[in-house]
């Protein structure tokens, strides 16, 4: 089946680098190393009547009617569109008053209302589905380590606590971090425990340079995420009402041949269903290694005569090697239970993986995406997300899926 370019009469500027190149290439979905059927897509909605100010899109929420609200990070406000891509009305700002907020990093529709969760005011902020009366919650549980609330829940917020401990070595931050994902009301008191996850851990440091040809070197630190520890990840489903959790099952980390577990729970912190997926492991080589580090070190910002890169030696000593990839990257639960799992893989790679598991379906599927293109929402007939134009500007994107032959 050929991939089909749609063109749109709302032409937003928002992510679509290279993408109309990639859609009218043969980019059925790869059969990977499981039997899965495998999805084609194609665009039908390219816009930037949300984004033309925009930086980047930090969230998307889709009505049952295809309406969009879509985060802005950059000033902090929500924009909802129409169906069509058409803005409708903005609202929301930077501050910390009344429907303002410091970090807004996650959107939910509930019912009637529309709610933003703050990490950097820990709270979350409920406004009527037109934008007005926002009425504000602070979350803080009385826990131990660095709580946030998280995601929505049906009727509470899932709050996420993140305790590092161990030793800290020269490059490492420390040496294991535990996480907990809990269930509170909107007063913060702590309603059950859905999740507990030590790790090894996951984030590296190194040095940088900050080169200015007038002055010359001056050393500071950064930090990163390991690239090739696996972790777990979770998403709670569209109407708040379950949470979904993939690991990959340590048993086999080392082995050629691997698993994930993806497992739903309640908000009560019960098992609803879990299910075992194999899969084959992509093997870690010199040259993805290389790729990493050059990835790490390269400039990453200028201004003036002041070039900042990161220090090659220090980076690589600071990775923690391994022998495969970890085989996810990220985790999306669609707007109708669909379970999407972004497959990881080696630099440089020209499509983005998924394994999907759909409801009531014992056979998991396929699809590959454009890289540049960032899921934020799914269903099994479209996609939601967002990319860049050649131009560097967001845009934000709509796909259909069709079911190949």
């Amino acid at each position: 089946m050929k991939c089909q370019r749609v063109r749109s009469a709302s032409v937003i500027s928002a992510g679509c680098v290279a993408l109309s190149l990639m859609l009218c290439t043969p980019v059925h979905a790869q059969r990977l190393d499981l039997p899965l059927r495998a999805l084609d897509y194609r665009r039908d909605l390219a816009t930037r009547e949300a984004t033309s100010l925009f930086t980047a899109v930090g969230d998307l929420e889709v009505t049952r009617a295809g309406h969009m609200y879509v985060l802005n990070p950059g000033d902090q406000t929500i924009v909802l569109l129409d169906a069509r891509g058409k803005r409708v009305r903005e609202f929301g700002r930077r501050g910390e008053g009344p429907g303002e907020f410091r970090r807004a990093g996650k959107l939910a529709i509930r019912r009637d209302s529309v709610w933003v969760v703050d990490y950097g005011l820990r709270r979350v902020t409920r406004f009527a589905l037109n934008g007005q009366n926002p009425v504000s919650f602070l979350i803080q549980p009385a826990v131990g380590g660095v709580a946030s609330p998280a995601a929505m829940g049906t009727e509470g917020v899932l709050v996420a606590v993140n305790v590092s401990y161990g030793p800290a070595e020269q490059h490492q931050t420390t040496s294991q971090s535990s996480s907990l994902l809990l269930h509170t009301d909107y007063r913060g008191n702590v309603s059950d425990t859905l999740l507990r996850v030590t790790e090894p851990n996951a984030m590296l440091r190194y040095s940088i340079e900050a080169v200015d040809v007038d002055r010359g070197r001056v050393v500071g630190n950064a930090n990163a995420r390991q690239p090739f520890t696996p972790r777990s990840f979770w998403s709670v489903n569209y109407d708040g009402s379950n949470v979904v959790v993939v690991a990959e099952e340590a048993s086999n980390r080392a082995t050629a041949v691997g698993s994930l577990r993806v497992t739903s729970l309640s908000l009560a912190g019960d098992t609803l269903n879990s299910r075992r997926l194999p899969f084959k492991r992509e093997p870690v080589t010199a040259q993805h290694v290389t790729a990493v580090v050059d990835s790490l070190s390269r400039t990453f910002t200028m201004k003036g005569n002041v070039r900042v890169r990161g220090n090659r030696q220090t980076i690589r000593d600071s990775l923690d090697v391994a022998a495969f990839w970890p085989a996810v990257s990220a985790l999306t639960v669609g707007v109708d239970g669909s379970i999407w799992i972004r497959r990881n893989g080696p630099p440089g790679f020209p499509y983005t993986r998924y394994w999907v598991v759909f409801p009531n379906e014992s056979e998991a599927r396929a699809v590959t995406l454009p890289r540049e293109f960032t899921l934020l929402r799914a269903s099994r007939s479209a996609l939601w997300g967002w990319s860049r134009d050649p131009d560097g500007l967001p845009v934000v994107e709509r796909y259909r899926l069709i079911p190949s032959r």
